[in-house]
């Protein structure tokens, strides 16, 4: 669920998890599994700069057959996991993007850590 109590299934999905064992330990992920409407980074703030995520605009010159259609109308890149999977969009995703980085694959861990619980999220223009 997303902050509004509903499910957004195709975007890109900044992913937090803070940990409950009072360490303030906090770990986050860029994720592109449901699809993608722009490109996202995230960044420990405290102190150890680590970044992951992706810049790239892979929304500009997508194959067709990689698109996807919201709820809301307007177009993403659709989802890459599941029963739904669109191989084209995980094709032309992977030919730009590092596994080690952002969500692409189920079995690689791009997640990072903010051992003071602290992470500046960027969301870069994309679609609606």
């Amino acid at each position: 669920m997303n902050l509004d109590g509903r499910k957004h299934l195709l975007g890109t999905w900044a992913e937090i998890n803070w940990h409950a064992n009072e360490t303030g330990s906090t770990w986050g992920d860029i994720s592109i599994l449901q699809g993608n409407d722009g490109a996202a980074t995230i960044q420990s703030l405290d102190g150890l700069s680590r970044v992951k995520g992706f810049t790239l605009d892979l929304l500009l010159n997508a194959p067709a057959e990689a698109w996807a259609q919201k709820p809301t109308g307007s177009w993403c890149l659709d989802r890459i996991i599941g029963e739904e999977a669109n191989n084209a969009t995980k094709m032309w995703e992977s030919g730009f993007l590092d596994p080690w980085n952002v969500y692409l694959e189920n079995d690689i861990d791009p997640v990072i850590n903010s051992n003071n619980g602290r992470f500046q999220v960027t969301f870069y223009p994309g679609i609606i």
